[in-house]
């Protein structure tokens, strides 16, 4: 009989990256509605806590059930409270592969927060998932996102030309990765 899978905390020096629940429903619609982490992840948020439900089923709930990533909720240990999130998502279990999104309220910017936690979700996909390749697909206009990843190692591969529609206009995505063996812990 095998056991149940645990969902891993990951700790660091100033942060707790722990499981989601629906207990944070309420957080989830607010912060995917500010108006800076809907310009950083360029998707509009949940109208209501209807679709908020039915994301948080699909971007949190899901990807652990089947499988195919985990999203964390990032805690300040100061505050003992959700402040962000962050996950490594679209697993590929054969090739070894994932990519990873993070989102960080704006009173939270530059405090070295998302650094922190980007550097625990690394050594949680390489050492624990056993990933090879793990990659970042940032909108070219989100410049504290590509600072963050180049400053990780992350290596640019390419632009996706005109990958996604938001505010009206068609944007272009740029393409990053990260190797194990180019990784530094």
């Amino acid at each position: 009989m095998s056991q149940p899978r645990v969902f891993p905390i990951l700790e660091t020096e100033n942060l707790v990256l722990r499981e989601m629940t629906v207990e944070d429903l309420t957080f989830y619609h607010a912060h995917f509605n500010k108006p800076e982490i809907v310009m950083g992840t360029c998707i509009p948020g949940p109208a209501d806590m209807i679709n908020a439900k039915a994301e948080f089923e699909k971007f949190i709930l899901n990807p652990w059930r089947n499988e195919t990533g985990l999203r964390w909720g990032i805690m300040l240990r100061k505050e003992h409270r959700l402040s962000d999130t962050c996950g490594i998502y679209d697993w590929d279990h054969v090739n070894r592969r994932a990519e990873i999104g993070y989102d960080l309220d704006p009173p939270y910017w530059g405090r070295g927060i998302m650094t922190e936690a980007v550097k625990a979700m690394l050594c949680y996909g390489f050492l624990e998932m056993n990933l090879n390749r793990i990659q970042a697909i940032i909108d070219y206009a989100n410049d504290r996102s590509i600072r963050l990843v180049e400053r990780l190692g992350f290596k640019q591969e390419g632009v996706f030309r005109q990958r996604s529609f938001f505010n009206g206009e068609f944007r272009n995505d740029i393409l990053f990765s990260l190797l194990r063996k180019d990784w530094r812990i």
